[in-house]
């Protein structure tokens, strides 16, 4: 149970009368939490239903894809809102820059609420909403301005970059060997001649019956090859290839996190 003297104190409740205050207060969900330095209070991604407000201390607020903190947090500040109006994943991260003590509203008790304070409550946080949105609005816009440029559509980012040609030679070895990576996962195999392309994937220790003959037939270790789908690829090479293998993951992966937040702006202190 939380008493009403810290409503009384806490701006976001003042719109609401004493005899509401004393029903908040008693409220099945609310209580008091502590957080260490760094210790995250909301990670981005996780399911939430609770909304905070900020006591004593300090915080940051993460948003990706942006690497430094978006907005600070000082005692007054509620954050969580989103999750709280609406069962989803948190879209920011906040984290305690020193210990810090907040005041937490769970939809636990919720029913047990008068209506009026209920409808209250929510008018309230989307007040509360609506701000943070407006605050996320400007950051998107000075990062824009302080790059210069207007955000980039990652759908047509990515199209450009499949239509590149791309020929980038990742390994040449001793025995003549040439490994070029071609765009969309292909590369060219070249040797003594003749070239073929293949598929950059994973590759594994198991070598099908048939390349373990071919393998063998050149009276060649099956050992010093990893098999890839269509084709043996030497040790030699191995790392070579792994090194294009993560490389593309990599890149496949950031242009999903630059169309996730591309269509994803939508809240603040969730």
């Amino acid at each position: 149970m939380v008493k009403k003297a810290f409503l009384d104190k806490i701006p976001f409740f003042k719109p609401f009368s004493d005899q509401e205050r004393e029903e908040l207060a008693a409220w099945q969900g609310a209580g008091f939490e502590k957080f260490g330095n760094n210790e995250p209070i909301i990670n981005e991604g996780e399911k939430g239903d609770t909304f905070f407000v900020l006591i004593k201390g300090s915080a940051h607020v993460f948003k990706k894809p942006f690497m430094d903190p978006i907005a600070f947090l000082k005692p007054g500040n509620l954050f969580g809102e989103i999750a709280f109006l609406s069962p989803r994943a948190r879209t920011t991260s906040i984290i305690a820059m020193e210990e810090t003590f907040v005041l937490r509203f769970s939809k636990q008790g919720l029913a047990s609420l008068a209506c009026s304070t209920r409808e209250k409550l929510k008018d309230q946080l989307i007040v509360v909403l609506i701000q943070h949105l407006d605050g996320l609005r400007q950051v998107i816009e000075s990062t824009k301005t302080a790059v210069g440029m207007e955000m980039v559509n990652p759908f047509e980012e990515a199209k450009r970059e499949e239509e590149e040609v791309r020929e980038e030679l990742f390994y040449e070895g001793e025995d003549g060997l040439k490994l070029t990576y071609l765009g969309k996962s292909r590369v060219q195999m070249e040797k003594d001649g003749k070239r073929s392309e293949v598929e950059l994937v994973a590759l594994s220790d198991q070598i099908p019956g048939k390349y373990l003959k071919a393998i063998e037939a050149k009276g060649l270790d099956p050992k010093e090859y990893m098999y890839a789908k269509e084709c043996v690829i030497p040790r030699e090479a191995v790392r070579a290839w792994n090194r294009m293998l993560v490389a593309v993951q990599n890149q496949v992966l950031e242009r999903q996190r630059k169309i996730d937040a591309y269509q994803s702006i939508e809240g603040l202190y969730s």
